[in-house]
């Protein structure tokens, strides 16, 4: 998982304002998620633009490389000067830790570079776990680092001594100097020029792309000279041998998007096309469908990139959700860059591992704040136009009678599957019991309920047996919803015991019981498959009077959240094979 950019603000840049608006804590894969004219090409236009081959330099000098474009007349705000844009990157402190440590073992004075001396150095400068270095972005100079900024130090005596073991571990051979003139700001300098903080190139994938005729450069990213890059690697010379690895890994990406083994690219001598052998028949890749011409075309650009920060704007254009999906499990898994992408898409939302930044436009600025939660991407999705008042757009439903059963399948789901998130990959809803225990199998509810299959096939049930005995048999209710939830892909899970509780350890729901009910747990009633579980004696000293020796309504989301402390006992009944096939539907519904 390569991460060569951290996090990013910007200020009076495009869209965005006078507020700065930073993202940060940047993964493999980060969404800019937002409707049309929000700004969210923003934060994509500049890594492109002015972080290709970005290397920090010296406090108070330039930018040592020249930016592969500078800022244009319409890059600053409305009514701001181009000298207004201001941008800041943000450094992890361990970064900066390696490259203390490094120079320190390079000069042989490690002792300076002590945990402590470390820690308090880069504290000093630190917002949470992060250092914040701001540049403007013309005439593109060092502004500030961290809290460092006008007259705000942190001068505390021992980060002062700190501060000056570090310069000296940069500065071996020079002795004297003074906190403000050389200690930090010649510490900051040093750490930024080490060349593990500078950025790699930048690429950037427009909206518009079409594979260009033969004979054009490959100079840019929007179809022009594919034709022959990937002729390039079809057959490489002897020396490069290498490059055909990158050919076959994009042949296994089309035979993954087609479904069919045999699906293999070629470049043909003329270089007039490229061909697709599938089925027995060769045919121009533009006859397989847009969607596939341009998912090849995608995956073939970010092949061919390198450790590389790739810019790609709308990725989501012709593609049907599957192969969006997709197209982002190949990135992560089979290439070697970090991804900035700009979209409309509520899928990609849903791609693991993803950091995501909702882009919205308010009073005329654009503006950015994260979505890591299920209810914030719950408002992009809003803020897309996209409305869940059907469960159509969940990827996967599962009815359960009541909270405490939510806790204990969410426990379960995560201890096999840990990757997949409630209320991205699945969605718990509420049946309530009364529908399967005091209805009958014709009942209007009933027949409703049945009903929700036709929005979406991948629906599952957990259903208490309520059987006091191996003998007992289910209600013709639960009968007829087990028979309709139970065709392909739907799971009707009908618990083997009494109640979802008996899948809990006895000494496990003992010790719930003691920890909640103190002063009034004696024990437990009966330990049986086919029993109340949760049903005990009081103690003694609790009871009131004779006939108020049992309680009979422990309160279960108290008992689930307890227990749920514990790792699950998938030796319990048929638990293991039942939480097994719930993730099968689950991953099916989510490919």
């Amino acid at each position: 998982m390569n991460i060569f950019l951290h996090g990013l603000a910007l200020t009076n840049y495009r869209g965005i304002g006078p507020i700065r608006q930073e993202a940060q804590e940047f993964t493999t894969i980060n969404l800019f998620v937002g409707p049309n004219n929000s700004g969210k090409s923003a934060f994509l236009a500049f890594i492109a633009e002015q972080l290709d081959c970005f290397s920090h330099q010296a406090l108070g000098s330039s930018i040592g490389r020249t930016p592969k474009k500078m800022l244009k007349q319409n890059d600053p705000h409305l009514g701001h000067s181009q000298e207004s844009v201001l941008f800041d990157l943000y450094l992890p402190k361990k970064k900066i830790h390696e490259v203390i440590r490094q120079e320190a073992k390079k000069n042989s004075n490690e002792y300076l570079a002590s945990p402590e001396n470390i820690r308090l150095f880069t504290d000093n400068l630190a917002d949470g776990s992060f250092v914040w270095i701001q540049y403007g972005a013309h005439p593109r100079r060092f502004v500030a680092a961290g809290k460092i900024t006008n007259n705000q130090k942190y001068t505390a005596p021992e980060i002062i001594n700190a501060t000056r073991a570090i310069w000296q571990i940069f500065r071996p051979s020079y002795t004297g100097g003074t906190f403000d003139q050389n200690w930090l700001p010649e510490s900051i300098a040093q750490v930024l020029q080490s060349e593990c903080l500078s950025l790699p190139r930048s690429v950037y994938i427009p909206a518009i792309r079409q594979i260009g005729a033969k004979g054009e450069q490959y100079e840019d990213t929007s179809g022009k000279g594919l034709i022959d890059k990937l002729a390039e690697i079809q057959n490489p010379g002897h020396l490069e041998r290498h490059k055909q690895v990158d050919f076959d890994q994009i042949n296994n990406f089309l035979r993954s998007v087609t479904g069919d083994p045999s699906a293999t690219l070629e470049i043909p001598h003329d270089r007039e096309h490229i061909l697709v052998h599938m089925n027995d028949r060769l045919l121009p890749l533009s006859s397989l469908g847009t969607g596939i011409h341009e998912i090849i075309m995608l995956a073939a650009f970010c092949t061919l990139a390198k450790n590389q920060i790739v810019c790609i704007e709308e990725p989501e254009i012709h593609l049907h959700p599957t192969l969006q999906r997709k197209l982002m499990q190949y990135l992560a898994a089979k290439t070697t860059n970090q991804y900035f992408i700009a979209t409309h898409s509520a899928v990609l939302i849903d791609t693991p591992g993803a950091a995501t930044f909702h882009v919205s436009l308010v009073d005329g600025q654009t503006t950015v704040r994260p979505a890591s939660t299920p209810s914030e991407r719950y408002r992009i999705c809003s803020d897309l136009g996209y409305r869940a008042s059907d469960i159509v757009q969940a990827n996967s439903i599962i009815w359960v009678e009541g909270p405490s059963d939510r806790i204990y399948l969410k426990h379960w789901i995560a201890a096999v599957a840990p990757e997949l998130v409630e209320g991205l990959h699945y969605s718990i809803m509420f049946y309530g019991g009364r529908l399967l225990s005091h209805l009958s199998a014709n009942d209007e509810e009933v027949e409703d309920f049945i009903k929700l299959r036709r929005l979406n096939r991948n629906l599952a049930i957990i259903i208490d047996s309520d059987k006091k005995s191996a003998q007992s048999k289910i209600n013709d209710t639960k009968k007829r919803i087990c028979e309709e939830f139970n065709t392909s892909p739907g799971v009707a899970w009908v618990t083997k015991g009494r109640e979802i509780e008996n899948y809990i350890p006895v000494e496990i729901i003992q010790s719930a019981l003691k920890n909640i009910y103190r002063d009034s747990f004696s024990k437990l009633c009966a330990t049986g498959r086919y029993d109340h579980i949760l049903r005990f004696e009081k103690s003694a000293t609790s009871r009131k009077s004779s006939t108020a020796g049992i309680n009979e309504n422990a309160d279960k989301i108290k008992v689930a959240k307890h227990a749920c402390l514990s790792p699950p006992d998938f030796t319990m009944l048929d638990l293991k094979d039942r939480v097994n096939e719930l993730v099968r539907m689950i991953k099916y519904a989510n490919e």
